[in-house]
């Protein structure tokens, strides 16, 4: 199992079944927030690359949110399982460019302060992939919106 792609979103959608991610506000790497503490406020999605020795089982994500080049304990880690299973639509047994989509939501992780995250994600307890965003302050003289992307 490969994660191929990880993006930040504002709003995504998986349709049942269908092997696609529909995606709103795509690419954040950054947050504005009024004051902090506050709410991440995003989802996560991946592209996962499935192995074909490796569809029909469960495959094991563990996904971790800390301030960046800070290893003391995780603002959340967590570890969740997702079934890797091809679309209906699929035909035959080769999973070459064949990508699962997998929706994570984390809108109610909080951030702490303003600063530089990280999202760290890996597969059964090896770590394989990082989102990076930044936190900062609203700027209230300025007429963009409270969540962007650079």
């Amino acid at each position: 199992m490969k994660i191929v792609s990880a993006i930040l979103t504002g709003q995504a959608t998986i349709p049942t079944g269908s092997g696609i991610a529909n995606l709103l506000d795509a690419g954040i790497s950054w947050i504005e927030r009024a004051s902090y503490p506050a709410e991440l406020g995003l989802k996560l999605i991946l592209f996962v690359e499935p192995e074909s020795a490796e569809l029909g089982r469960q495959a094991t994500l563990d996904i971790a949110v800390r301030a960046y080049n800070d290893e003391t304990d995780p603002i959340l880690s967590v570890t969740g399982t997702f079934d890797a299973e091809l679309n209906p639509t699929h035909v035959g047994e080769d999973t070459f460019g064949v990508l699962i989509p997998v929706g994570i939501d984390l809108a109610s992780v909080p951030i702490p302060q303003e600063g530089r995250y990280i999202v760290e994600l890996g597969f059964d307890g090896q770590p394989e992939s990082v989102v990076k965003f930044r936190a900062r302050l609203f700027d209230t003289s300025n007429s963009t919106t409270a969540t962007k992307g650079d």
